[in-house]
């Protein structure tokens, strides 16, 4: 085996490319433009819309495609689903949380952030971010240790909501909700048993973030004393809680109704 730092530029590069299977996936990372596409891989014989729309997408580009057997893209794939199109792609382009905080909604007070204590699994954080792009966040906050990174299992889990959304991947949650406070953002973390009613609050005209835990434990307790404030959705069924992904969105809607149909406070 070659050593790395033997290796040239070019081959380093490679060393990190990802594979991303599924049409969404492929599609919408085409689509968004952030990461570099090595080649996209169709099977032999394939023949149905998924297909006419990657090519669609793909038409006047300089993206390379080919064809290969099924059981080449299963190995690429590592078995996972692929519908007959992966894409071989340069890493997923993490952002700077001073990205985040630069952004015309900042400004406005109508930033919404989402930031993610604990969610290890990837179709949770798929999902989450989904609807978090769906429903107009600024963007997604997660801490590079004891959290799922966005992979392809990730991109696949969001639809490709991932490629066009700004995720940022700290070292220390509590420090960067501190940074968010002193910038003027409020900051409500999701609880359980937490005292103030989700739809007792109003979310309209701040700047605001909340914090999702994960499942079982919920935040972590510095995350959690960090925040302004705890909230928890009303439930009336006989079980503890919804899942990570579905309170998450459940959040994100209320906090997005409220701002969509009755506008920023006066």
């Amino acid at each position: 085996m070659i050593p790395i730092s033997l290796l040239g530029p070019e081959s380093v590069a490679m060393s990190k490319d990802e594979i991303i299977y599924g049409c969404n996936p492929v599609c919408e990372l085409i689509k968004a433009g952030r990461r570099e596409v090595r080649e996209v891989i169709i099977a032999a014989g394939k023949k149905d819309s998924s297909l006419t729309r990657l090519e669609g997408i793909i038409s006047g580009s300089h993206i390379k495609l080919r064809t290969a057997q099924s059981d080449e893209i299963d190995s690429m794939a590592e078995g996972k689903k692929h519908q007959g199109i992966i894409a071989k792609v340069s890493p997923y382009p993490y952002v700077d949380i001073s990205e985040l905080l630069a952004c015309e909604e900042v400004s406005d007070r109508c930033s919404l952030l989402a930031i993610l204590d604990g969610i290890t699994d990837p179709q949770n954080l798929g999902s989450i971010v989904r609807s978090a792009h769906l429903l107009g966040l600024s963007g997604v906050i997660i801490p590079k240790d004891n959290s799922a990174a966005v992979t392809a299992s990730v991109v696949k889990a969001s639809a490709g909501a991932t490629e066009h959304s700004k995720i940022a991947q700290v070292t220390n949650l509590v420090r960067e909700i501190k940074n968010l406070k002193d910038k003027g953002f409020w900051v409500f973390g999701a609880e359980g048993d937490a005292g103030q009613n989700l739809y007792s609050l109003d979310f309209r005209g701040e700047n605001l973030a909340f914090v999702m835990g994960s499942e079982g434990r919920g935040m972590r307790r510095l995350v959690r004393e960090s925040c302004d404030h705890l909230i928890a959705i009303p439930m009336r069924g006989k079980i503890d809680s919804f899942n990570a992904s579905a309170a998450a969105a459940i959040i994100m809607s209320e906090i997005s109704r409220q701002r969509l149909l009755e506008g920023p406070s006066k």
